[in-house]
């Protein structure tokens, strides 16, 4: 059942990749079905809790961003513009329910690096300054390890 992720987040990867947007219908299908698969394969207590410490590490993430931001650039508009879209905090929320709190922290901090990794490389080849499509690295990512999740469990 977690393949049908497969169908919204590809989607989700493209628009982000080419168009530096997601849209809010494929964000809303990946959200309900992750959280319809969480609920059916661990229970809605696991879900809630799972989303209300992970949550805990987004906030504590995006206050580091914004602190950040604050010092470096010391104004306040469009503060987290700069850094993240609204599109990248909630598509980290809406993977929340999926992962346990060492796990969540371990994906979304490998997920970051390697993505910032590869853009930094891409965007030295193209010689241009673009921004980096997070939902589109930490997508690919998580689609990695839905396969191989689902090659180790059937």
């Amino acid at each position: 059942m977690e393949l049908l992720l497969f169908i919204p987040l590809s989607r989700l990867i493209w628009y982000d990749y080419k168009k530096r947007r997601v849209k809010i219908a494929d964000l809303l299908l990946f959200g309900g079905l992750q959280f319809l698969i969480v609920w059916i394969g661990e229970g809605w207590k696991e879900l809630v809790f799972r989303l209300g410490v992970n949550l805990g590490v987004v906030i504590w993430m995006a206050g580091g961003l914004v602190l950040y931001d604050l010092i470096r650039y010391r104004q306040w508009e469009r503060l987290l513009k700069r850094q993240a879209g609204i599109g990248d905090l909630w598509f980290c929320l809406l993977l929340a329910p999926a992962f346990t709190l060492r796990a969540y922290v371990f994906f979304l901090t490998f997920a970051f690096f390697l993505t910032l990794c590869i853009w930094r490389i891409y965007g030295r080849r193209s010689r241009r300054r673009v921004t980096i499509p997070l939902v589109s690295g930490v997508g690919l990512l998580y689609m990695v390890f839905l396969t191989i999740r689902f090659c180790n469990h059937g």
